[in-house]
């Protein structure tokens, strides 16, 4: 698992989408509130349940947990999907994430 911060994750996964939604469209203060949301979702949410997220009339999604389950060494992760709108422009992302022992859930990648 690499650690990777939250607001750099979404925001690679986005560029790395084929999508008409870029990065460039998402204020780094509508990142930080869907990170915040996300992080929120992995610790609380059941299996699912979409949590909504806005940042104005213009910036919002939700996200959702698909599935829980452990890793080799025990770690808990969490299979979530994420749907982004910025105006007339959208995305859906899917992902996996992995709770750290610091509590933060980071980007799981193999």
């Amino acid at each position: 698992m690499r650690k990777t911060s939250s607001i750099l994750a979404v925001a690679l996964m986005m560029v790395g989408c084929a999508t008409p939604l870029q990065l460039s469209d998402v204020s780094q203060d509508a990142l930080t509130t869907m990170a915040e949301t996300r992080q929120l979702a992995l610790e609380t949410s059941k299996k699912g349940q979409p949590k909504p997220w806005k940042f104005d009339y213009r910036t919002y999604g939700s996200v959702t947990v698909l599935k829980t389950y452990r890793v080799k060494n025990s770690t808990y992760c969490r299979r979530i999907f994420e749907q982004i709108t910025v105006g007339i422009k959208s995305t859906k992302v899917m992902s996996d994430w992995c709770r750290g022992n610091d509590g933060v859930w980071t980007l799981y990648t193999k």
